[in-house]
């Protein structure tokens, strides 16, 4: 399912002349979503489509946006495709996303931020499908939403520059991914390791069958980790939050029972000015440091906190 929220890029930011086009298979929640933003008249849901017009609708838009942020996505096809349609790419700087784009060049990456709180989570991991397992983990990622929303602005208000950045694109991946080019790559590697398998013996190791280790094996996916030093603050998004009657996050049906709704409205109100990670975590040592910091994640992701640069 795709779980889609917008952000205004700034208070008074006009509505979009545009068509905003959206594939997903959430389609019923996607449509609310728009509704609820006032942009519906605006957005445009493709549902079903040949692979082939794939190139099509690349083609038709100005930027490519993908802020993946779980340990499923390796390589990352989406923006390579988007590249070689000539789109200049804003993508989270994650995994093989990070070596797609060349900062600042034929796109821009968003800084992520992670921690180590999601060790109960993985304990349970053979329990829970693979999909609900990657949720878990993916909801303690972060990526800066307010970077990310300054780099489209300066996009979508620099057609020239969008323009120069969609060329550089498209030659860098022509250059690096065409087929040409790749396939004498694979067979180089695959040679390597054939011969690296006849010449060595891997000794056995203990494993622990069904459990997969997301923290340990993928952390170095992030631009970095969150670190106790580190200073947050509620954000003006957070602050309107709290001052509703009802406060309510909009979680996720597979989420209700993972994040503590009076937790998180204590960290919210423990962070008005700006505190250090470790402070929060200390403030809160009954609830555990893990859980604390698994929610602080989740605030940081959903710009309810933002992080001091």
């Amino acid at each position: 399912k795709l779980h889609f929220h917008s952000y205004p890029l700034h208070q008074d930011e006009p509505r979009p002349k545009d068509p905003l086009n959206f594939h997903g298979r959430n389609i019923p929640g996607l449509r609310k979503t728009a509704k609820e933003l006032g942009i519906g008249a605006k957005v445009k849901i493709v549902s079903d489509f040949a692979n082939r017009d794939v190139p099509l609708y690349y083609s038709a838009a100005d930027i490519f946006v993908s802020p993946s942020d779980n340990t499923q996505e390796t390589f990352g096809l989406t923006p390579i495709e988007a590249m070689a349609s000539g789109l200049p790419a804003v993508i989270s700087d994650w995994d093989g996303y990070k070596e797609a784009v060349d900062h600042g060049r034929n796109g821009f990456k968003v800084p992520t931020y992670w921690a180590d709180c999601n060790q109960d989570q993985e304990a349970f991991g053979p329990l829970r499908s693979s999909l609900e397992s990657l949720l878990f983990s993916s909801q303690s990622v972060a990526i800066d939403v307010n970077e990310y929303a300054n780099y489209l602005a300066l996009l979508l208000d620099d057609a020239p520059r969008r323009e120069q950045m969609g060329r550089a694109a498209r030659a860098d991946v022509l250059k690096r991914y065409d087929w040409q080019v790749v396939i004498p790559q694979l067979e180089a590697l695959w040679t390597g390791l054939k011969e690296e398998a006849a010449r060595d013996i891997l000794p056995q190791t203990k494993r622990v069958y069904g459990r997969i280790p997301h923290f340990e094996l993928f952390n170095h996916y992030a631009t970095r980790l969150l670190r106790e030093s580190d200073r947050l603050k509620i954000s003006e998004y957070g602050a309107s939050k709290l001052q509703g009657k009802f406060f309510d996050l909009q979680l996720l049906k597979a989420m209700a029972d993972k994040i503590d709704i009076k937790l998180v409205v204590t960290l919210l109100l423990n962070a008005k000015e700006w505190t250090g990670v470790g402070e929060l975590i200390n403030r809160r040592a009954e609830d555990g440091r893990e859980k604390v910091l698994y929610h602080l994640m989740y605030l940081l992701k959903n710009n309810y906190l933002v992080l001091k640069s």
